[in-house]
C-alpha cells in the first residue's frame, strides 16, 4: 500500500494472483492506495502465468463459447525443492485425507487463474471445484535431490473447475511429473501447455517452448519472470487500479527496445 500511494505500480509473479485473490476489504483499501497515488497493482501469475491471457484471447474469434480450458504439463524433475514436492505428496505410498489436503492448499493459486480467465470472460461462477489424480513410479526413480520408491507417488494431475450450474465453462489442468516411467501409464504431452475452446468455431492449440542450447535447469523459471518484466509498459499505460486481463491485454515483448530503438517509458 505504500509503494501504489506514493505512485509506484507494482507488478508481482504471485502475491494476490489476481482478482480471484484479492476480495474484499483488502481489495478496497489496495484500490484506494492505486486511485491516491495514480498507480496500478498487476499480478501476472506463474508458470507462467501469461497463459491465462492467451487463452482468453483465443476467444475473440468465436461467436459462441461453451468451455475453456487449459493444460498444463511440467517436468518438474528439474524443480529442485524438496518442500515443494513433499508437500504434493510425492514419494508418499498413497494419498492420505491431509495430503489431499495439502496439495489442495498448494494448487489455490490455480484457482484463482480460473477466476481470472472468468472474469476476463465476464463470467461469475456459482462453484470452484477442486480435483486431484496420482500416478506411481513403476520403478525406484532417484533424481539425486529426491529419491521415489516404486509405487509410491511420483506424477499428480490437478486443478479447478469454474461451474454455472453444474456446468464447467473454464478448468485449469495441471500435470505435474518428476518422472514418465508411471505404473498407471500416463500418456504425457510432449507439450507444456494444450488450450482448448468449445465453442464456434472450436479451437484446439498446443504450445511447445524450445530451449535454448546453453540452458540450464533454471533457465526455465526465467519464463515466470519475463511476463512480469514485460508488461511494465503496458503497466504503467493502463489505468491506475487492481488490473485484471481485460486492462492489460496480452504483454508483449519489447523487441523494439531491445534493439535500440528509441521508447518512452
Amino acid at each position: 500500500m505504500r509503494l501504489l500511494e506514493n505512485g509506484m505500480d507494482v507488478i508481482s509473479t504471485n502475491l494476490f494472483l489476481n482478482v480471484g485473490g484479492i476480495r474484499g476489504e483488502v481489495k478496497e483499501k489496495l484500490e484506494a492506495a492505486c486511485q491516491r497515488g495514480n498507480s496500478s497493482l498487476y499480478i501476472t501469475g506463474i508458470n507462467p502465468g501469461w497463459v491465462n491471457s492467451v487463452a482468453a484471447s483465443l476467444t475473440a474469434i468465436c461467436r459462441d463459447v461453451s468451455f475453456v480450458g487449459i493444460t498444463e504439463s511440467a517436468d518438474c524433475s528439474v524443480s529442485e525443492s524438496v518442500e515443494t514436492w513433499t508437500t504434493m505428496g510425492m514419494g508418499m505410498p498413497d494419498a492420505t485425507p491431509e495430503v489431499l489436503a495439502s496439495a489442495q492448499n498448494w494448487l489455490i493459486l490455480f484457482k484463482d487463474a480460473v477466476e481470472r480467465v472468468g472474469d476476463a470472460l465476464g463470467l461469475a461462477f456459482d462453484d470452484l471445484e477442486f480435483f486431484i489424480d496420482f500416478a506411481t513410479a513403476a520403478e525406484k526413480v532417484d533424481l539425486g535431490w529426491f529419491c521415489m520408491e516404486k509405487g509410491t507417488n511420483a506424477a499428480c494431475k490437478a486443478g479447478w473447475k469454474g461451474k454455472i450450474g453444474g456446468e464447467t465453462v473454464v478448468q485449469i489442468t495441471i500435470v505435474s511429473y518428476l518422472t514418465k516411467k508411471l505404473a498407471e501409464g500416463w500418456d504425457i504431452d510432449e507439450d507444456q501447455y494444450h488450450l482448448v475452446v468449445r465453442g464456434e468455431p472450436g479451437i484446439d492449440a498446443c504450445i511447445r517452448m524450445t530451449p535454448g542450447e546453453h540452458w540450464t535447469n533454471h533457465d526455465w523459471d526465467i519464463m515466470t519472470a519475463l511476463p512480469a518484466v514485460n508488461a511494465i509498459f503496458d503497466i504503467k499505460a493502463a489505468r491506475a487500479g487492481v488490473l485484471g486481463l481485460r486492462d492489460v491485454g496480452l504483454p508483449l515483448a519489447p523487441v523494439g527496445v531491445w534493439r535500440g530503438r528509441n521508447a518512452e517509458v
